[in-house]
């Protein structure tokens, strides 16, 4: 069971997306890397798109589902801006089986279960997304931003509801569907065209913090070869914090 919950904070909380091989790379490289993201979007409309806060905190109950087995469990999640997550997972009665703290180089990982505690580099997430790990684009995808991956400037595709932006070129497709009107991401594609895996993404019903808005539920659908994993997340409490404790071991 622990092991699929590391799943789970691969995806809903640890959401970095380069689809690229394992690389592990200095936290000197991340760092500089993370300020051109920062800086330099691919469209100059999805700075409306992005929010942050200085802490933040949220629970979630998350079914989750593959070939081979289903349950449910509660994730307990707190970030601190450009600096730290922190997950706590809490299984049946209440027990807490796991808990993760990421920083920008490294992921702490305590298995309560059997007493297993590891410091591995982030790039170790790999192992259970389709893309290499980056702290930045975690922090983005748990409040629902746009994920700064490809270099390549998205085409568009419009509606009257939603903007489709996507990005293509020889190992990539990256596709991002957006509610311009209230700047609000509603769907994530990406597909690894080398590896052949994909992970679509649906964010909804959204909810207002300090005028900002807040995707409350959200769905992860992964393909990696015969396998698949579906998983839905209920984020039934949510919202900025003065202060944040992140406890460890």
């Amino acid at each position: 069971m622990w092991n699929k919950t590391i799943i789970f904070s691969g995806i809903l909380l640890l959401m970095s997306f380069p689809f690229q091989s394992c690389k592990e790379s200095s936290s000197k490289k991340k760092t500089s890397s993370a300020k051109i993201k920062r800086a330099e979007l691919p469209d100059s409309s999805w700075n409306k798109l992005y929010n942050y806060y200085p802490s933040f905190s949220m629970k979630a109950k998350v079914e989750y589902e593959d070939k081979m087995s289903s349950y449910s469990f509660i994730a307990n999640i707190r970030i601190a801006h450009d600096s730290l997550i922190w997950a706590s997972f809490t299984g049946p009665f209440g027990v807490e089986v796991a808990r993760l703290l990421v920083d920008r180089d490294s992921v702490k990982i305590w298995n309560k279960l059997n007493g297993e505690k590891s410091v591995r580099t982030i790039a170790y997430l790999n192992k259970y997304l389709p893309f290499n790990p980056d702290y930045f684009l975690l922090e983005d995808f748990l409040l629902a931003n746009p994920l700064n991956i490809s270099r390549q400037f998205p085409s568009r595709e419009s509606d009257s509801a939603y903007t489709t932006f996507s990005q293509d070129d020889v190992t990539l497709f990256i596709s991002h569907k957006a509610d311009m009107k209230n700047y609000t991401l509603s769907g994530l594609l990406l597909k690894d065209k080398m590896m052949k895996q994909q992970m679509d993404v649906t964010f909804e019903s959204y909810r207002n913090i300090q005028e900002k808005l807040f995707s409350c539920q959200r769905t992860i659908n992964i393909k990696r070869g015969e396998e698949t994993i579906n998983i839905s997340a209920d984020i039934y409490k949510y919202g900025t914090a003065s202060s944040l404790e992140f406890p460890f071991w």
